[in-house]
């Protein structure tokens, strides 16, 4: 009986394993290649306010196209490594997801979901 619970755990979490592992694979690449993403046009335009320079225009391949709160929030972290900050960022987007999937997953348990969607 426990052979077949332990198939059923591993079947089920097998196909959710596999996309963390390839999120994990994908990020740190994206960590490695710290100045084409998006994070960095974020940390870019924050500290050209500090230079007080153009935030829109920071020579980044992904220019900043968001209003300025943004920016200000990131002004803190701009002191930081680019690194740092794309390892935390990369935690934090990690978490984040774990936790919507734990939340749909709660959701589906109590029903809600079918309720209101119609998904079995």
């Amino acid at each position: 009986m426990k052979a077949k619970k332990r198939e059923i755990f591993f079947l089920k979490y097998l196909p959710l394993s596999i996309v963390y592992v390839i999120i994990i694979v994908l990020s740190f690449q994206m960590i490695n290649r710290s100045g084409n993403n998006d994070f960095t046009s974020y940390v870019l335009s924050s500290k050209a306010l500090l230079k007080h320079t153009n935030p829109y225009e920071t020579g980044s391949p992904f220019p900043y196209i968001y209003p300025l709160t943004l920016a200000f929030i990131l002004l803190p972290f701009s002191y930081f490594p680019p690194t740092y900050l794309q390892i935390a960022w990369f935690f934090l987007t990690f978490s984040s997801s774990i936790k919507y999937l734990n939340l749909f997953s709660s959701f589906r348990k109590k029903k809600l979901i079918n309720q209101y969607t119609g998904l079995a």
